[in-house]
């Protein structure tokens, strides 16, 4: 199938608004591009068909195969070097390539209802030092780190302390994230302050600093009694790295040290010498993503029912969506309710579709019960104290969300809610356009032998190869196929040590 045909693409941030009205954002995980066609695939999992994709909805993960006209674009996923075009439909417009991709976010703080609105992705920071599948340089090396091994400091309530490997940490619950496993949005990283929950048995093969005689008499008679444990402190111990070669060496080491490729293992003194390669790193940022964060005095603080209306008029907006009208009305019944509980309960519901349908459908007939008989309303009150105790459980479980004071300078834990990427993009015609939300462009993934862009070096497609001889693209036609091209002739030993320009041309782009 055509790359045209496809409206979403992998990892692209889409959005939709639910039967209560709410918003909710989701990332594309699956289109049909690759979709296959043999009924022997996996069973359990409902095919991606033409128009249609596979979106993983925030924040529980719950995973959907839904037609593209039932959602919006918030934000496209673009890296440095991706080629687009604009998003003119039914225009084959000229193509382009991304310079440079900011992405600015919203991010929650963990454990609080508070959202700081509009951060730059370069201000967050990883929750951990280290990253396996990142690139790392080391004495000159590059190299792809596979294994991160840590010990993590963890304090009981009491006082007791133990240190534990990474691996029995894994095996404890964050209090803070009740996320399925395999969701998309389950993230792994340790931070100080996590506070994680588990049998105290899973951590009698760690190293006991100081233990209580409380805890010392559960870990004999109660093993199985779990506890809330803080994390402390993270001590990295050793990266797990495959080096791929060797980018460069002073003039002042010595040759046998050039020669030597360090270990699978780094561990000890050379970790402080490890530079993580993770240049573009700000442009990966997604939903769900933890990163630090230092508060600072221009932030913009909100609390998150604020923060859903705010996104919800932004990304609506110019938007003519019927049916969105017709839900808003149903939805004002509802708002009470919400306003009455936490915020949260909108992401509690999340994880169950038939949560949101029976709740609207109850909404639905309470409207159209009080012009009707008592007996048509009373089915529905019932129905709607069911799903009233089924919220109260839930909410109960996820436990209440404290207020805290952030000022500048806190160094605080935050989950993205949601990104918007600007682009600056270098058009074939030779214009830099700026700032273009990522939403208006539409990414290129099939590109053929002809398609040239403003600083490709190219040679004449004649026989014969002409070694000295090189060209420079200024600007290319894109409807036309042709291009403008600097003609120049490389230099030669003993000469100036520059290349000699020749003439500037327009040369088809089939003769290159």
């Amino acid at each position: 199938m055509a790359n045209h045909d496809f409206k979403y693409f992998y990892e692209d941030e889409v959005f939709r608004i639910t039967k209560k009205g709410a918003l909710q954002f989701g990332m594309v995980i699956e289109n049909a591009e690759f979709a296959s066609s043999d009924e022997s695939s996996d069973e359990e999992e409902q095919p991606v068909k033409a128009g249609q994709i596979r979106v993983a909805w925030y924040p529980q993960g719950s995973e959907e195969v839904v037609p593209e006209r039932k959602v919006h674009l918030a934000d496209r996923s673009l890296m440095p070097g991706d080629v687009v075009r604009r998003l003119v439909q039914g225009k084959n417009t000229q193509r382009g390539y991304c310079r440079d991709v900011k992405v600015y976010s919203s991010v929650q703080v963990i454990g609080t209802n508070q959202v700081i609105f509009g951060v730059q992705s370069e201000d967050l920071t990883p929750l951990e030092a280290f990253k396996s599948d990142i690139l790392i340089g080391l004495d000159g090396w590059v190299g792809m780190v596979r294994s991160v091994k840590s010990n993590l400091t963890l304090r009981f309530t009491d006082g007791s302390k133990v240190i534990v490997d990474d691996e029995v940490a894994e095996d404890l619950d964050d209090i803070r994230d009740k996320r399925d496993p395999e969701c998309e949005f389950k993230r792994y990283d340790f931070y100080p302050g996590q506070i994680l929950f588990g049998p105290v048995k899973s951590l009698e093969g760690g190293q006991w600093i100081e233990c209580s005689p409380d805890i010392q008499s559960t870990r004999k008679h109660k093993p199985h009694k779990a506890f809330k444990v803080t994390v402390e402190e993270i001590d990295f111990i050793s990266l797990g790295v495959s080096w791929i070669c060797r980018a460069y060496f002073s003039s002042t080491t010595s040759t046998e040290e050039t020669k030597a490729q360090p270990k699978f293992k780094v561990e000890g003194e050379s970790l402080a010498r490890v530079k993580m390669l993770n240049v573009f790193e700000p442009c990966t940022l997604q939903i769900g993503d933890r990163n630090f964060y230092t508060m600072k005095e221009n932030d913009i603080v909100m609390m998150k029912s604020e923060w859903k209306k705010l996104q919800k008029d932004q990304l609506m907006k110019g938007k003519k969506d019927k049916p969105a009208k017709k839900v808003a009305k149903l939805a004002e019944v509802e708002h009470i309710d919400d306003d009455d509980n936490s915020s949260e309960f909108e992401d509690c519901e999340a994880d169950s579709d038939a949560a949101s349908v029976s709740s609207h459908d109850s909404s639905s007939q309470n409207i159209e019960g009080k012009s009707g008989k008592k007996k048509v309303k009373h089915q529905p009150g019932l129905m709607t104290k069911v799903l009233k105790k089924k919220k109260l459980k839930k909410t109960k479980k996820t436990g209440p969300l404290t207020m805290m004071v952030v000022k500048p300078g806190d160094k605080v834990v935050t989950e993205t809610l949601s990104t918007r990427s600007e682009v600056d993009v270098v058009w074939q015609d030779g214009s830099v356009e700026k700032a273009i939300p990522s939403a208006e462009l539409y990414p290129i993934h099939h590109l053929d032998d002809h398609e040239f862009f403003p600083g490709d070096f190219v040679t004449e497609a004649k026989e014969g190869f002409q070694p000295h001889s090189y060209g420079v693209v200024q600007d290319v036609d894109h409807a036309g196929r042709c291009c403008k091209v600097k003609w120049f002739r490389t230099y030669t030993e003993g000469a100036q040590p520059q290349p000699i320009y020749v003439s500037t041309a327009d040369a088809s782009a089939y003769d290159l």
